[in-house]
């Protein structure tokens, strides 16, 4: 993924617990910020009440007044996951859908250890069985201007549930996306 350089201001919703930051050249995603909230607190109360797993989209119209559609994506096999993505396109096409809000529960490995991903794989078979590993929540919001991507680690809290949140989510435009959630957006 390539991401835009040159950090010029940051649209921050604090108090919402999102921010978008704004980089030269790259579109102002603020008529979606009603979706991108609305997303964010849905997968917050998932997470905490410990069902959050998988991939979670939305899509629909830059009008707020018009709820969004949403669905959980299984992935219990490559297949399944492949096929409710194909599904998600062609909702989202029947729907003339303005914009694709995704999120999915994912394992990277720690910065100090990402260069040894290969032996890490051979020796536990994935990166969610590596004890150095971090949970994370990936977010994305694909719009006719542009995608805006984000990560956010999962924590450990007292006040949830499951023991678990997130915290502050930070957008970044992306130039260039790939992935099996990129252009879930019908053209």
């Amino acid at each position: 993924m390539n991401v835009l350089i040159g950090t010029t201001s940051l649209f921050d919703n604090m108090e919402k617990g999102f921010a978008f930051v704004h980089c030269s050249g790259a579109p102002k995603p603020e008529e979606y910020f009603w979706a991108v909230q609305l997303h964010i607190t849905r997968i917050r109360a998932l997470v905490e009440q410990g069902g959050f797993a998988g991939i979670n989209v939305g899509w629909g119209q830059r009008n707020p007044q018009l709820e969004p559609q949403w669905c959980n994506l299984s992935c219990a096999t490559r297949e399944d996951m492949l096929g409710g993505l194909e599904l998600v396109r062609f909702m989202a096409a029947d729907a003339h859908a303005e914009f694709v809000s995704s999120a999915a529960d994912a394992r990277v490995l720690k910065p100090e250890n990402r260069s040894k991903f290969g032996s890490s794989l051979k020796q536990h078979g994935s990166i969610s069985d590596c004890p150095f590993r971090v949970d994370i929540v990936s977010f994305s919001l694909e719009t006719r201007e542009g995608v805006w991507q984000a990560s956010v680690p999962v924590e450990t809290t007292q006040s949830a549930a499951s023991g678990k949140t997130f915290g502050h989510v930070s957008f970044i435009y992306a130039v260039d996306s790939g992935g099996h959630l990129a252009r879930l957006l019908p053209d």
